[in-house]
């Protein structure tokens, strides 16, 4: 299993000669790099592997995905030799104008036929890669959901069985408070053995409401739901998710912490 963190340029840059021992691999997001950040750390990524994460594909789409950005993420997903390309189930945009976020679909028969076309449309050129999709925060069950969201990715991954699963153990724990059921309970629904990646980070209650904010330290009932998942399911890649708030000695103690956990 190996052991990473999300790069933000703009945050880690500095500091990447000492985030890089501590860590196998780097998830990157190229919608938020310039070229020059792109080339920056492909020079720096010496013996480290790579995961791409993207944020607009917008795979939940009736009107289709946005082929544009699908095809930026392959290519550099080529250039930097990515071990995995992944994005959300959700949506990006609406009538083609960038929502600024990812927006939850409802969990029902439609957007299993929607989310299925979608993933067929671009798998043809990530065939040999792993093409790995998330769950996202919900704040409750959208109206028109007929399944649960572990029932959801499960018919979706058993219809489209090149495609895995990225599971956010954070966002899934967020969204299991916010529908009134044990986490535990919750993770038992999904596709545990299809997951090859997690993600992980703290939350946060901001005005009562509990968010993912990637802006504080991960706590002792994550990584004890973490230690949960992993009994459940074999994933290649774990990755720590702390983007905000933190100087360069907060990271790399926490990159320890979590490395000592997961062994």
């Amino acid at each position: 299993m190996k052991i990473g963190f999300s790069y933000r340029p703009a945050i880690h840059a500095k500091n990447l000669n000492e985030l890089l021992p501590l860590v196998d691999y780097v998830e990157i997001m190229p919608d938020i790099m310039s070229s020059n950040e792109i080339y920056l750390i492909q020079d720096k990524l010496s013996g480290k592997e790579v995961g791409l994460h993207s944020l607009k594909t917008s795979l939940g789409s009736p009107e289709g995905i946005q082929q544009e950005n699908d095809e930026l993420y392959y290519l550099m997903g080529k250039f930097l030799k990515a071990k995995y390309y992944s994005d959300h189930v959700a949506l990006s945009y609406i009538d083609n104008h960038y929502l600024t976020t990812v927006r939850p679909i409802a969990y029902d028969e439609r957007n299993i036929r929607i989310l299925s076309e979608n993933l067929k449309s671009i798998m043809p050129h990530y065939q040999g890669n792993q093409y790995l999709i998330e769950n996202i925060t919900n704040h409750g069950m959208l109206d028109g959901s007929s399944l649960t969201e572990g029932e959801f990715f499960k018919q979706v991954l058993q219809k489209n069985s090149s495609v895995k699963m990225l599971l956010d153990l954070t966002n899934a724990y967020i969204s299991a408070i916010n529908v009134g059921i044990s986490p535990r309970e919750y993770l038992k629904q999904f596709p545990l053995e299809k997951v090859k990646t997690i993600h992980v980070s703290g939350y946060e209650y901001i005005n009562n409401k509990i968010q993912d904010t990637h802006a504080v330290s991960i706590n002792k009932t994550i990584l004890q739901l973490l230690q949960f998942v992993l009994q459940r399911s074999s994933p290649e890649f774990v990755m720590l998710e702390r983007d905000f708030n933190h100087d360069n000695a907060d990271l790399v103690a926490e990159l320890r912490l979590f490395r000592q956990c997961i062994k």
